[in-house]
């Protein structure tokens, strides 16, 4: 194995994957139009503080459930259970992410086949993609890990082994739950009665299944076992699950340990001779015939699949060009897992979770924990940007145009406008995430008794403002799309694009918050009257992407 040609891979895969080099050319400009730094650098500067201010946003919260339980854990004992908490979520996450995009980065780039003809083993081509696997994951894992570190420091203060701690498991820890991932995708997929990508769809649906097994079984079993008749019998049962966890989940554990427990070495030593083991173990179970499993699976992808004699309907009605685009734009989605589990997952999974904490019992009791502001005017609005958040952080259309590829050569020679097809794309948008919206809207106006007739103003506002969502992604991507990636994750999760028009949808509930803050608070007008009022904001919010998205699709298939 030489070092050498692995580096020489790595550096062919992330030639053009620089996020600051992305940044720098976000803007609502075309990349043909004539430079205006001025506005160029405002709409930079203005997208930055977005995205700083969703993601600050969402390490507050992180940090804010960790302080929970670092609060908990001091109760019965246990010095550092934020660090634990921290380990055990930033590795379950990422875990589900990397089965979600294992399969792309290592049997499905676009740069597979021409590697496999190189003169390389099979465990250099593999090392490196697992490295590709790591850096795509490394910035998610960090997220989800640093604000325990936070509450640890802040609680505890610093200490050296804390810092130690903290730059070892930030490095070293991400490489436990990408392992995992790759060697459970290799058991499905090493197969040869069915296709690979088949069965890294049913590898994904058995982990998510069991994932949601285990969270309904976690929350009976802190039901059941919980005392909370007083304090005394709370703190000690509560200590037994937390001593339970502790004898089961080692890997955090000893993560825990090797910064606040009394052999931080020992335990830092497990962890990272753990750590080589499992990462070893995984690059030489992997490498068998790996070079022949990714030749079969790209020769079962290039078949053609028969109909069986049967001709397949096409709708001619009104909107059959829109219809089609829609189909088309969800055909590109299907292509890579990647693509599915990133997208799907951001409308799909919270409506699982939502479903799994009916039925275990954990949505009654959240319930009962927020009935103390059920009486006031700025709930059901306070409900309404809940939802509205979860359906508008995605990154479906603020990576469209980037996920064609080489396919949008194609699509300049349709003899299509641009906003035919921005159409197409904002009703696949809104057929995924405003629909789940208008479920999860009827649901909360059930289950928190707030009467149907606040769905006459949640009902438009979602539909503008998930609109306008989608068409500000669009607006971006749309100017500056990235379509020379190799690997499905450079598309969407390594695109900036997608994390910009997140930001942007962040600002946009953050000023809809602001002026329902001032209609209640200030003016004094119940919920039902403000959330009317503010549908007018929004739409004129949507108005204005939606001329965004327009000039940005005619500039861009105009362009040769």
């Amino acid at each position: 194995m030489k070092l050498n040609n692995i580096r020489m891979l790595l550096r062919a895969a992330g030639k053009g994957d620089s996020r600051w080099e992305q940044f720098v050319t976000i803007s609502f400009e075309s990349k043909n139009s004539k430079p205006r730094k001025k506005s160029r650098l405002v709409i930079q500067i203005l997208i930055g503080l977005s995205i700083l201010l969703a993601a600050g946003s969402m390490a507050f919260m992180l940090g804010v459930n960790y302080y929970q339980m670092e609060i908990l854990g001091s109760i019965v004992g246990i010095d550092g259970f934020s660090w634990f908490m921290g380990a055990v979520t930033a590795a379950l996450i990422t875990f589900m992410f990397g089965m979600f995009s294992g399969g792309s980065v290592l049997y499905h780039g676009k740069d597979l086949p021409l590697l496999l003809v190189l003169p390389l083993t099979q465990r250099e081509l593999l090392i490196s993609r697992l490295i590709l696997h790591y850096k795509a994951n490394f910035i998610l894992h960090t997220i989800l890990f640093l604000p325990s570190v936070a509450v640890t420091v802040l609680v505890h203060g610093f200490s050296l082994s804390v810092i130690v701690a903290a730059l070892v498991q930030i490095i070293v820890a991400p490489f436990i739950p990408l392992s995992l991932s790759l060697v459970i995708l290799h058991l499905f997929v090493k197969g040869k009665k069915h296709s690979g990508k088949s069965r890294e769809s049913w590898a994904i649906i058995f982990m998510l299944a069991l994932l949601v097994i285990m969270q309904g079984l976690a929350s009976r079993w802190m039901q059941s076992g919980m005392d909370s008749s007083n304090l005394e019998n709370f703190a000690k049962s509560f200590g037994v699950v937390l001593q339970g966890l502790q004898r089961v989940l080692l890997f955090p554990k000893w993560q825990m340990s090797m910064a606040m427990g009394n052999h931080t070495f020992g335990n830092g030593l497990y962890f990272l001779l753990a750590v080589s083991a499992i990462t070893t173990g995984a690059i030489f179970l992997v490498a068998t015939a790996y070079g022949e499993t990714v030749t079969r699976l790209w020769e079962t992808s290039t078949t053609v699949r028969k109909n069986n004699g049967k001709s397949s309907r096409s709708y001619t009605g009104r909107y059959a060009l829109e219809w089609a685009l829609v189909r088309r734009e969800y055909a590109i989605i299907n292509e890579h897992s990647a693509f599915k589990m990133e997208l799907y997952g951001e409308a799909v999974i919270p409506l699982i979770l939502v479903v799994v904490y009916a039925i275990s019992g954990v949505m009654g009791e959240f319930k009962v924990m927020l009935e103390p502001v059920f009486g006031l005017d700025i709930f059901p609005m306070m409900v309404a940007g809940a939802l509205l958040l979860t359906a508008s952080l995605s990154m479906m259309s603020g990576t469209s145009y980037s996920r064609e590829g080489m396919l949008l050569a194609l699509s300049r020679t349709m003899p299509l406008e641009g906003v035919s097809f921005v159409r197409g794309k904002m009703v696949a948008h809104l057929m995924l995430f405003y629909s789940t919206y208008i479920i999860f809207s009827l649901a909360a106006l059930a289950i928190f008794n707030l009467g149907l007739s606040h769905a006459l103003w949640m009902i438009p506002l979602g539909f503008f403002v998930v609109g306008s969502s989608a068409c500000f992604g669009l607006a971006i991507d749309g100017r500056n799309p990235r379509l020379d990636w190799k690997l499905p994750q450079q598309a969407v999760k390594q695109n900036l694009n997608g994390l910009a028009s997140m930001g942007i949808s962040f600002g946009n509930i953050a000023v809809l918050t602001g002026l329902g803050y001032l209609l209640t608070e200030r003016l004094g007008l119940p919920a039902l009257p403000s959330g009317l009022l503010l549908v007018a904001p929004s739409a004129c919010i949507w108005w204005l992407s939606w001329k965004l998205a327009v000039s940005g699709a005619r500039k861009l298939y105009q362009a040769q």
